[in-house]
């Protein structure tokens, strides 16, 4: 990840989505694995809590899957707190607009997007997929939940709305973390002091 693009939004920063909300993110394809129904059910029962009036949820990405989550964020009664953003070619503003990324995908290799939006300071809720499980440090960067735990899944995205000061504290050791870890810089750094070490020996 370029740690150097993807960071934390600037205190003056003009936000992309109404700055009046506190937003929730996904970003994926639309594919049947991220399972982004299970977050438009989280994002439902939280919609209906009254101390979470002011938050929404924005998904950007795009494919088969997208008519049939739309569906049913209509269905469930929140088509105008469930954003469908499509496919956006430059994902940093939408990193920067929000307060918490989220990740239901029960098939992730990895999971770049998460590394992204972890550079850019967001806590992260995830399921414990192969990827998820390298990239969150559970309980310092965000909540690792079990793959079929869809009740613990909303309960942990609600902890962080009920807990700003947590949700800020995991974002920075999050953005610390990223640096360490996926930064482009550090990675390019090492491979060439490895090629270094290889030529002179």
């Amino acid at each position: 990840v370029d740690c150097g693009h993807y960071q934390p939004a600037a205190p003056d920063h003009a936000s992309l989505l109404d700055a009046d909300k506190r937003w929730v993110i996904c970003v994926s394809q639309a594919r049947v694995e991220k399972r982004v129904e299970m977050i438009v059910r989280a994002a439902a029962r939280i919609c209906d809590r009254d101390e979470f009036a002011d938050v929404s949820f924005v998904y950007v990405g795009d494919g088969e899957m997208r008519p049939a989550w739309q569906a049913l964020a209509r269905e469930l009664g929140i088509e105008t707190r469930f954003l469908f953003a499509g496919q956006q070619s430059n994902l940093l503003p939408y990193y920067q607009s929000a307060s918490l990324m989220v990740h239901a995908a029960d098939r992730e290799s990895f999971g770049l997007v998460l590394a992204e939006a972890m550079a850019c300071g967001l806590p992260l809720v995830a399921c414990a997929a192969a990827g998820p499980r390298e990239i969150v440090a559970d309980g310092v960067t965000g909540r690792l939940v079990a793959i079929d735990d869809e009740q613990g899944f909303g309960e942990a995205i609600a902890n962080y709305l009920a807990q700003p000061a947590l949700c800020e504290r995991h974002g920075r050791a999050g953005r610390e973390r990223a640096v360490e870890r996926f930064s482009i810089h550090r990675q390019a750094g090492q491979i060439a002091a490895a090629i270094r070490k290889v030529v002179r020996g």
